[in-house]
């Protein structure tokens, strides 16, 4: 391809693009990627409470004893300090056209279409299930404030182009 056909069909993508953006209403934690895959963030709640917990519990016990101990309040800003990082490092969807990805254990773990199972959408989560003996992705509005709605409407287009059971509540009907 010559580089005047990329350009012209990166200018054509990216117009198309701002044409998108400018109709769709997106809520608030989705966000439409250049590539056109769009992201569904949450946010971790869980971790950073945690981490709170523990420092507020090490000043509790050891402040009064600790002092001057330069190590003791070393351990506090460093506790203090993987909350505010675990608070704003937002756990994800990506829903791209044949394939959804999200973070998982510290990397980014990416499923084609042809891989899942099902879906299963409920009042508050949504799972996907894989064909193979890989765990299901478990994605919750309590545990990670997903705006699981959106999620579950953008999912059931995925799954309508790709000819993939979606459930509705956990012993629902299909769709």
């Amino acid at each position: 391809m010559s580089r005047k056909w990329k350009r012209m069909v990166e200018r054509n993508y990216d117009q198309v693009s701002k044409q998108r953006s400018k109709q769709e209403k997106t809520l608030p934690g989705v966000q439409l990627q250049a590539d056109g895959t769009e992201k569904i963030r949450g946010r971790s709640i869980i971790l950073p409470i945690t981490m709170i917990a523990i420092v507020s519990l090490f000043v509790l016990l050891y402040g009064s004893q600790a002092g001057e101990d330069p190590l003791f309040w070393v351990t506090v800003s460093a506790y203090s300090f993987l909350a505010i990082v675990y608070f704003l490092r937002r756990p994800y969807l990506k829903i791209g056209r044949s394939f959804i990805s999200t973070r998982r254990l510290g990397r980014d773990q990416i499923v084609e279409a042809k891989d899942i199972a099902s879906v299963t959408a409920g009042d508050g989560y949504v799972a996907i299930d894989f064909k193979s003996k890989r765990r299901k992705w478990f994605f919750s509005r309590m545990m990670n404030l997903y705006p699981t709605d959106r999620m579950a409407e953008r999912l059931l287009l995925f799954v309508q182009r790709h000819d993939i059971p979606m459930y509705k509540e956990a012993g629902g009907n299909q769709s």
